[in-house]
């Protein structure tokens, strides 16, 4: 019998997750969002989720969008969905929000040019095989994700201590 490992991390009580179907590439895509909500989404880094030995590893594109302290937002877009009738993008969205909040963000979303559709997924109320798999690969989306953002910030800002000697400041990188 083989041993399983679990990291005992359940995205659902961190992020929540929105599905958004539309035709558009992702930088159209994010355009149109960053003009209705008025954010500002940038690209970063593709994201690569690791699958395992045998799996071939999922590419993402990134976008990346942190207007406060208590909320981050993240747009994934599978890259090898290029072929794919209709695409769908991932909106992840870090903190605590209310269902009213979603909703009302869903709706923004939904009015964008271009845009088809736009509704939350609620992995707790749905239970069904199709879910549950779903499920299971934003967990392994959303841990890689957490290691993809430590890379990001330890690229973009440098951590440095400050210590002071007598009179004189001393900066360690």
């Amino acid at each position: 019998m083989k041993n399983k490992i679990s990291s005992g991390f359940d995205f659902q009580d961190e992020y929540r997750v929105i599905e958004i179907n539309s035709l558009l590439p992702d930088y159209g895509l994010c355009y149109r969002i960053n003009k209705k909500l008025k954010a500002q989404f940038s690209r970063k880094k593709d994201l690569r989720v690791y699958r395992g030995e045998r799996k071939v590893d999922q590419v993402f594109s990134f976008y990346e969008w942190k207007p406060e302290i208590y909320h981050d937002y993240y747009l994934l877009w599978d890259n090898q969905q290029q072929s794919v009738l209709m695409p769908s993008f991932y909106l992840l969205i870090k903190g605590f929000f209310t269902k009213e909040q979603v909703f009302r963000l869903c709706d923004q979303i939904s009015l964008a040019d271009q845009v088809i559709n736009c509704h939350e997924i609620d992995f707790r109320k749905m239970q069904n095989t199709r879910i549950k798999k779903l499920a299971h690969e934003f967990n392994l989306i959303v841990n890689d994700l957490e290691y993809h953002l430590i890379e990001l910030n330890k690229k973009e800002k440098p951590i440095v201590n400050k210590a002071e000697k007598g009179n004189k400041k001393v900066y360690i990188l």
